[in-house]
């Protein structure tokens, strides 16, 4: 083993000399990690069921969140009867994204510490407290789904098996729809209690009719299908309501317990509920119909003007109206058919074509003044993946220029003066603190950061309409209040009181506070008279109405209107004689949730959380290095060899280890198998190591006693190489660049025979190093495109011998331009590359082996040199939602035209391939499963021989 460290430092020292002399990346399996910069120090709390880690200077936060798990931690488990062991959660405050999850390879969560600034996200619930009830149920599912044959494959595979098994037993909208419950049930704000959470999956129901289950479980290309959240959590509701507090710890008993028994679940709802899946989400259908029937009868609604196009071919949102210095509407765009841009309309309901911007940061607002638009944008840090900024950009819609204003910052909701000279926007810092920052609009400069002295959550800021001060949304204990800031004296005066209301979207124009609320049970505009102190609704829509904005002349209301086929744009007069008094508006709120609060007996829990201090340890990064979460046998891929070994990964995402014996049935051999891929550094490090025996069974017609013969040796095989992988997606194009290289040294010895192939290592040392670099470069694509309608993509591959008893050589260079194509959502691509291989007849010779394209329709060649073009024209042909029982569920049916040209030359000959033809595919689910897969037919002419040939396409795999 000595001897062996010694080898590896020697190895170490030539690999550290190829980053330097060879900048060209290096081909690994081993995933991409999201990590934070090694620079980070890192801090532990230990309580009796977690343990909490985090960066160093975020302690306070910390001592918070610990004793908020530990405050939840049996009533978030009470209904599922489930104690989970203890539990690490670590606190990532490098990202600008409000976000969080469980996982369980490794067991762990993650929380994302930046709240959100879209009030219907969060509510008026503390974001911590939103994430530790939510994110902690999901530990409570997982820890549940340990029983019968699923606890059994946990123990047989480890973690990996137990979210797998886990998963096919129980469909993804139970996972977050009993979360969403929870969160509903133990906080006054959690997301079944906020009217806009439903609105979709309402309007859906009473304009549409209830989807099929396949339908509204599985989605679908043609319509708008709300997500497993809001299935989930009115499916999940429905059954606490109906048969009781302990249903779904029954159902998901039988469920995991039996895994691999088809449409397992839906037996289990029988048993419980006595009936199945499809009847329970039936009746449960039925039953919010008439909810929401009855909400609306006897409503009258306010009337608008139209002014967005007609939508309904194809599901379409215009959102956030503003009216710019020349009376075009501004909105942004985004559906099933179009990526998220920003356009401009008119009021003949006519569009103009704008821009695409980059990875928008949605607050659920924009800013318009005279004719430039301000918005906030995620932006990435280059190498660590966990670590993203949110900017500040700026177009002009006269200049059509594009600028970006900040760098590295992390603001959000950005809020143009009516001068157009300054920007307000939030800034949350690493340590969790909030500050209203004036910048210069024209270049981004911070002009002032206003004092938050009780640090309460800033969000939504607006300048009133004289643009002498900002009204802004606050957050604290709990409820919700509304404020002006005066810019020049930085004085704050209380508009709206703290409440549980969540009001949202503040408009100060004169002596009028517009606002989103959903006071009468649906989303609504409301105003607040700032003179008077009197509230009055402005519109009563049938299913939302939000995001008022005055147009210039100061006599029209521009606002969105939901419908069936998105948010609109629409108008009205600015006339206050129609305004409706607040107290004559009913309160038609549907809480389905109130039975669900009544079962948890906790409907306060988060006034309660007690303030203790713990105590604060570094942790060492290293300490937790070999943390191993899968074990056991695992079937390869091609399902010809078997591994037994173990997986391991630290919960900082730093390091990955695979130790573990493989068998080869097709060799009738094993070898013993170990790698580690380090990512904590700028270069990802990776080093593997193979030994063991070897065989192949080869026909052999090289001499007179050819024919059938075996192959055996004994392989020693290893490989140390960096990776730099670059994400600089900065705009409407994802870009990643990843290099790096590799040094392979395979050894072999008992070779079992006197003659060997070239591309075979027989006794002696074969020593390679392996480049490798890969770039793309794709336009954002919308739900219905099958391809990017531009881009770039670029792959280079060089290996070659230096050193050792063999030489060869292996180059391979691959291009892809994409383009639009003749019609919406087709897609015209091309393809070309060369590849060029050693092929020296000596005794020393080896060739490398390498993936590379082939014309379709004809079985791969060996060439010195080989070229090919490729020509794609790909198009959707159908959308037909098409179930056939619970078996198959077709979404897409998709169509692509190809010619294939290759030409292959080696000292000797040269050849030319041509074909065409056609792929027909489909995208498709099996046995409800939500996984998308994809198969198909290809049918391939072969001019020179006159040829048609079929072959079977599986999961693209085909080509």
């Amino acid at each position: 083993m000595m001897n062996l460290k010694f080898r590896m430092g020697d190895v170490f020292l030539q690999c550290l000399v190829l980053v330097i002399l060879f900048l060209l990346p290096a081909f690994s399996q081993s995933q991409v990690l999201d990590n934070n910069p090694p620079s980070i120090k890192w801090k532990k709390i230990n309580t009796e069921n977690f343990r909490i880690i985090f960066p160093a200077g975020y302690e306070a936060n910390a001592q918070k969140v610990a004793n908020t798990m530990e405050h939840i931690y049996e009533p978030v488990s009470n209904s599922l009867h489930q104690r989970p062991k203890k539990l690490s959660l670590v606190l990532q405050n490098q990202n600008s994204i409000s976000n969080a999850f469980v996982t369980v390879a490794p067991r762990r969560s993650e929380f994302f510490t930046t709240p959100p600034q879209d009030y219907n996200f969060m509510g008026t619930n503390d974001w911590m407290h939103l994430l530790a009830i939510h994110e902690y149920r999901h530990v409570v599912q997982f820890e549940k789904s340990k029983t019968g044959f699923t606890k059994a494959f946990y123990y047989l595979f480890g973690e990996t098996a137990l979210a797998l098994w886990g998963n096919l037993a129980v469909p993804d909208w139970f996972w977050e729809g009993d979360a969403t419950g929870m969160e509903t049930a133990l906080s006054h704000s959690g997301r079944g209690r906020i009217a806009r959470f439903d609105m979709a999956f309402r309007t859906n129901l009473l304009e549409r009719g209830a989807y099929t289950y396949n339908k509204q479980h599985l989605g679908s290309f043609k319509d708008p299908v709300p997500d497993h959240y809001r299935l989930g959590y009115f499916f999940t509701t429905y059954v606490r309501n109906k048969y009781g507090a302990d249903s779904w710890s029954n159902i998901t008993n039988r469920a995991f317990g039996l895994p691999f028994i088809p449409f397992t679940f839906s037996t289990a709802m029988k048993k419980e509920t006595g009936k199945n899946l499809l009847q329970n989400y039936s009746d449960m259908m039925n039953e919010m119909n008439g909810l929401w029937t009855n909400q609306l009868e006897g409503l009258t609604f306010t009337q608008s003007q139209k002014i967005s196009p007609d939508t309904k071919k194809v599901f379409t949102n215009y959102l956030y109206p503003q009216q710019l210095k020349n009376g075009k509407i501004m909105a942004m765009k985004v559906g099933l058919g179009d990526a998220l841009q920003m356009i401009l309309l008119d009021e003949n309901t006519s569009e103009e074509k704008g821009f695409l911007p980059g990875i928008v940061n949605d607050v659920a607002m924009l800013s318009a003044a005279k004719n430039k638009l301000v918005w906030s944008e995620f932006e990435f840090d280059s190498r660590w993946g966990i670590r993203s900024y949110s900017v500040i950009k700026s177009y002009d819609f006269g200049t059509k220029q594009l600028k970006t204003l900040t760098k590295k910052t992390r603001y959000a909701a950005a809020a143009l003066s009516p001068d157009g000279s300054k920007i307000a926007t939030i800034e949350t810092t690493q340590n969790n603190e909030y500050f209203m920052v004036i910048l210069d609009a024209e270049n981004g400069v911070v002009i002032k950061k206003i004092p938050n002295p009780s640090n309460t959550v800033y969000g939504m800021p607006r300048w009133s309409s004289d643009g002498e001060s900002i009204v802004v949304l606050k957050i604290a204990n709990g409820k919700k209040s509304v404020v002006r800031i005066d810019f020049n004296n930085e004085k704050e005066k209380e508009l709206m009181k703290p409440s549980e209301e969540n009001v949202g979207h503040p408009v100060l124009y004169g002596q009028y506070l517009f606002y989103n609320s959903a006071y009468s049970g649906i989303d609504n505009i409301y105003v607040l008279d700032t003179a008077t102190g009197k509230k009055y609704q402005v519109t009563s829509r049938k299913f939302g109405a939000f995001n008022p904005n005055i147009s210039n002349d100061g006599k029209t209301i521009f606002f969105n209107d939901y419908t069936k086929d998105g948010m609109t744009v629409a108008s009205m007069p600015f006339d206050t004689a129609a305004w409706k008094r607040i107290e004559e508006v009913e309160d038609r709120t549907v809480r389905y949730y109130e039975k669900m609060v009544e079962q948890e007996h906790n409907a306060d829990i988060l006034k309660t959380i007690p303030n203790k201090e713990h105590a604060v340890e570094n942790y060492k990064k290293a300490s937790g290095i070999f943390n191993i979460h899968t074990w056991g046998p695992e079937v390869a891929s091609s399902a010809n060899s078997l591994k037994v070994g173990l997986q391991m990964q630290d919960v900082l995402s730093t390091v990955t280890t695979n130790i573990g014996y493989e068998y080869d049935a097709n060799e009738k051999s094993g070898t013993g198998v170990a790698s580690i891929s380090y990512q904590g550094w700028f270069p990802i490090i990776d080093f593997g190591y193979e030994f063991g025996n070897r065989a192949t069974r080869r026909l052999v017609t090289t001499d007179s006693t050819g024919g059938i013969r075996d192959f055996s040796w004994k392989e020693q095989r290893m490989n140390l190489g960096y990776r730099i992988p670059l994400n600089l997606t900065k705009s409407k194009y994802f870009t990643n660049l990843s290099f790096g290289s590799s040094l392979n040294l395979i050894k072999v010895k008992e070779f079992s025979q006197n003659i060997r192939f070239i591309d075979q290592v027989s006794n002696g040392t074969l020593s390679a190093l392996t480049h490798q670099l890969t770039y793309t470069r794709l336009l954002k694509r919308s739900a219905r495109d099958i391809n990017s309608r531009l881009g770039q993509a670029f792959v280079l591959n060089y290996q070659h011998t230096s050193g050792g008893d063999f030489k060869g050589a292996y180059l391979a260079m691959e291009g892809q331009l994409f383009f639009p194509g003749l019609a919406k959502h087709h897609s015209l691509n091309l393809k070309g590359g060369y590849q060029y291989r050693a092929l020296n007849n000596g005794v020393n010779s080896y060739i490398f082996s390498g993936s590379f394209y082939f014309p379709r329709g004809y079985s791969a060649g060996v060439f010195q040199h080989f070229y090919h073009i490729n020509v794609n024209y790909a198009f959707p042909i159908m959308y037909p939602d098409l179930a056939i029982g619970p078996l198959l569920n077709i979404q897409r049916l998709k169509g692509n035209l190809f010619y294939d040209y290759g030409l292959g030359k080696t000292s000797e000959l040269s050849a030319e391939f041509n074909s065409m033809g056609i792929e027909l595919s489909t995208d498709f689910n099996v046995m409800r499963f939500n996984l998308l897969l994809d198969v198909g037919v290809r049918v391939s002419y072969i001019p020179v021989a006159n040829d048609v040939q079929f072959e079977l396409m599986i999961l693209n795999l085909g080509f």
